[in-house]
C-alpha cells in the first residue's frame, strides 16, 4: 500500500569535464512533464526512503544502485494531492559512473531523457519549484573533485 511519502532522485555523472544531470519526461497519459525520477513509498519499503530510492530507480531507468550510493539533499517538502491529502516529498542525488549510461532503460512511465550539464536549461524544464531548487543544490553539493 502506498504512503503519504515520495521520493525524487536527480542522477549525475561527469563527462569530458562536465557534470551533465538527468531528467526524464513522463508520458502525456502520466502528465508529460519533466521530473527527476520520482515515485511513492510503498508499505514494503519498510519506512526507509533510501529503499524507495533503490525500487524506483530500478523500476524507471532498470539500474541498480545501492542505498549507500544515495545522498540526501535535504530539500523536503510538502504539497497537497485532492483526495490523497498531503503529500511529503524527500530529493535525493546519485552520482553515476559514465559506464552505467548504457544500461538505462526507462521504464513505459516516460517517454524520453536528457542530460545536460546546462543547469538553468534543466530547470526550465521542470515545472515545479522546488524540483528545480533540489536540482540547484545538488549541483552545488557535486563538484566532482575525487572523480577526475
Amino acid at each position: 500500500m502506498r504512503t503519504n511519502n515520495q521520493i525524487a532522485v536527480f542522477f549525475t555523472f561527469k563527462d569530458l569535464g562536465i557534470n551533465k544531470y538527468l531528467l526524464v519526461k513522463r508520458t502525456q497519459k502520466r502528465g508529460g512533464f519533466w521530473q527527476a525520477v520520482s515515485g511513492g513509498e510503498e508499505d514494503f519499503d519498510n519506512g526507509d526512503l533510501l529503499n524507495t530510492a533503490v525500487r524506483e530507480t530500478k523500476e524507471e531507468l532498470d539500474l541498480d544502485i545501492s542505498k549507500d550510493r544515495i545522498q540526501d539533499l535535504m530539500c523536503d517538502h510538502e504539497f497537497e494531492v485532492p483526495g490523497r491529502g498531503t503529500i511529503h516529498e524527500s530529493f535525493f542525488g546519485v552520482i553515476l559512473d559514465p559506464s552505467e549510461m548504457k544500461n538505462i532503460r526507462l521504464s513505459d512511465e516516460h517517454d524520453n531523457l536528457v542530460w545536460s550539464g546546462d543547469i538553468e536549461y534543466l530547470k526550465g524544464l521542470i515545472p515545479f519549484q522546488k524540483c528545480r531548487e533540489a536540482l540547484e543544490h545538488f549541483s552545488q553539493l557535486n563538484n566532482f573533485s575525487s572523480l577526475n
